[in-house]
This record gives C-alpha cells, structure tokens and sequence, in this order.
C-alpha cells in the first residue's frame, strides 16, 4: 500500500517544536485563544501519529510533565478553583486527552504525580469539576479521575491522610466514581480505571467498600425505566449498566493478579 509507506515514520520528527510548544501552553499568563491555537497545533503533531504510537513512547515523560505540572500545580493551589491558579486548565486537559486516545490512557496516565499528599486536593478538585455539570469541559473530569486512580496506587493507608469532614475519603472517592459510571463521555472509562485501583487496595476491600459496589450493581439491573418508559431514562439505565461492568472488568482484571 503506496499510502501505508507515505505515511510511515521512523522517529518522531517534530519532537523539538512540541518541546517548546508545550512549554508555551503552560505558561499561566498566555490568552486563551493563544493557548488554544498552540494546544491544537501539537494535538494535530500527535493525530498523526494514531498508526505508529509507539514512536511516542521516548518522549512521553517530557510531554506528559508539563503539562501535570501545570494542571498539579494549579490543583494544588487551590483544589476548589483551580482556574484561579490556571485560566487555561480545561484546555490543557483536553490536551492531555488527545494524547490519551493516541497513546492508550494506561499508558499514559503512568506519568502521572502519585504521591499521596495530592490524594485529597485531587479528589476535592475532581469532585468540584463532576459538582459542575458542564459537559462541555468532561476532559479535566477525566484526566483528574485518572491521577486520581495512579494516586491510589501508592501504598498508604487512606485513614491516615483523612483530614476529617462529614464524609471519610473513600466514601467521597467511591461516590465520585460511581457518579462517573453514569457519564455518557470518555470520563466512564476513567472512573471505572479509578475504581479498580481504589477496590484492590488492603484498607478499602477490609471496609467492604466491594460489598457496597456490588449492591449498587445490583440495584442498576433491577431498576425500572420510569412510568411512562422514556428514552432518556432506558438510555441512562444502559450508561450506568455499561459502567458497572466496565469497572467490574477492571477489577477483576487486577484482581486476579493480586
């Protein structure tokens, strides 16, 4: 195939101009229709390379650090606005969700921060960002959900990073994640991703948060479209069953290695 060869690549030639495009797109200080127009000229550098991803794998630190750095840095600062610290947070994280769907979000999302101190102004961010609603900036829901996840990775118990408050860490991160097994965009896959690493962990399976997960399973298979049968409710039913196994999946595929 003639196209097939055009199209081949050896290494990944534009690695100097995305260097120093994304050192542009963090800045805090740049205009949104300045972040905007270097966002989409380095999410087109990397479209182009859907067929051989791989070439990537080098320079994917490189790429993925700053732009966490930012987004972490901003988070941190102040988990409750943090388009406060970072006016351009939303587009930035649908830069970082362009690499996702290029690279594989597993991948990826390996070159997450995963320190446990970030386990609290994450979740608090992320649960601003679902409080929301707003469909339209779904990517920042995403990429935090899955720091979130990497986060949960690091050994320590939740118990003894708990700051206090009217509800305990891990209800807050299972409510979150099961509110995004309701969602209709790519933050389903995020949260179920979330949800397998915060079910396998000792101090979350000893509380029997897996118990609670498989009883709201199962109140999603038994639950009736409402009276006069809308399409938006059998719709919404099919979300959150496709949730529930999407994150059953997920679990039960680390579990089995554990």
């Amino acid at each position: 195939n003639d196209n097939a060869v055009a199209n081949s690549r050896e290494f990944f030639h534009e690695i100097e101009e995305v260097r120093e495009a994304l050192k542009k797109a963090v800045r805090p200080d740049l205009q949104a229709a300045a972040c905007r127009e270097t966002c989409e000229r380095i999410g087109k550098i990397w479209g182009e390379y859907q067929e051989q991803p791989g070439l990537l794998d080098p320079f994917l630190e490189e790429m993925i650090e700053p732009l966490m750095q930012a987004i972490g840095g901003a988070v941190r600062q102040s988990p409750r606005s943090p388009l406060s610290a970072l006016p351009n947070l939303h587009l930035l994280s649908s830069l970082l969700y362009l690499l996702t769907t290029v690279r594989g979000y597993k991948t990826v999302s390996r070159f997450f921060p995963h320190e446990a101190a970030d386990l609290e102004p994450c979740l608090e961010a992320s649960e601003e960002e679902a409080a929301s609603g707003k469909t339209e900036t779904w990517s920042t829901l995403y990429c935090l959900t899955l720091w979130l996840g990497m986060v949960l990775l690091t050994p320590f118990d939740l118990q003894s990073i708990d700051s206090g408050g009217d509800k305990s860490l891990s209800t807050r991160i299972l409510e979150l994640g099961l509110q995004g097994l309701r969602s209709t965009s790519r933050t389903r896959d995020a949260s179920a991703w979330m949800l397998a690493k915060f079910f396998t962990r000792p101090d979350v399976t000893a509380a029997g948060a897996l118990q609670s997960f498989l009883a709201w399973t199962k109140d999603s298979w038994t639950a009736k479209e409402d009276a006069e049968g809308a399409a938006s409710s059998i719709t919404g039913l099919m979300f959150v069953r496709a949730g529930a196994m999407q994150a059953w999946n997920q679990t039960l595929k680390v579990a089995g290695r554990s």
